[in-house]
């Protein structure tokens, strides 16, 4: 991940304020969820927007989830 990105996505895990992620949260691989390492590390955000089709990566998620389409 380039800068400043990193530092985005830490202060966005470190914030008590709510953050609402679109189709995926900052970080997180579609397949296979939240990383094991690196700046995303712990990051959950406290919603999911899903665009049309929850992606695989909504297993790993654990806060309000909004399935958006048509």
């Amino acid at each position: 991940m380039r800068e400043p990105f990193p530092k985005i996505i830490e202060a966005m895990r470190d914030t008590k304020i709510p953050v609402l992620s679109v189709d995926a949260p900052s970080s997180w691989n579609i397949e296979t969820g939240p990383p094991d390492s690196g700046p995303g590390k712990g990051f959950h955000p406290d919603a999911l927007i899903s665009l049309t089709a929850p992606k695989p990566l909504v297993k790993w998620f654990k806060g309000r989830h909004f399935l958006g389409g048509r």
